[in-house]
């Protein structure tokens, strides 16, 4: 099975806070913006208690 999916933090404040709180804990090449394809990690996220887990 192929997938690809984008994801433009221009073209929301919302993600674009995410992508900058996951580089800021996790260093720029930690995310991926733009067109993701099969060979790039994938971001996720989740939410314990409704708080961000403590970063590693």
């Amino acid at each position: 099975m192929y997938g690809r999916y984008s994801l433009a933090p221009d073209q929301s404040k919302e993600i674009a806070q995410i992508v900058t709180e996951v580089q800021t804990r996790f260093g720029t090449s930690s995310i991926h913006t733009g067109e993701i394809f099969p060979t790039n990690a994938a971001p996720f996220c989740f939410l314990m208690d409704k708080k961000w887990p403590p970063s590693r």
